[in-house]
């Protein structure tokens, strides 16, 4: 059950991680830059902290 409900947790993350990267893309400023950075930082933590099963 944990595992499960793991990856469907991970996808999440996955889908975030797109989504940031896509606006990144999209807007190449020194602002949206920042603003990446910051995204990354709170999902590998969330992730970090997710994945100390």
């Amino acid at each position: 059950m944990l595992s499960n409900e793991g990856n469907n947790m991970h996808e999440v993350w996955e889908e975030m991680k797109q989504e940031i990267q896509l606006q990144a893309d999209r807007y190449d400023d020194n602002q949206t830059q920042q603003k990446k950075k910051q995204l990354e930082q709170q999902i590998s933590y969330l992730t970090g902290k997710h994945d100390l099963t």
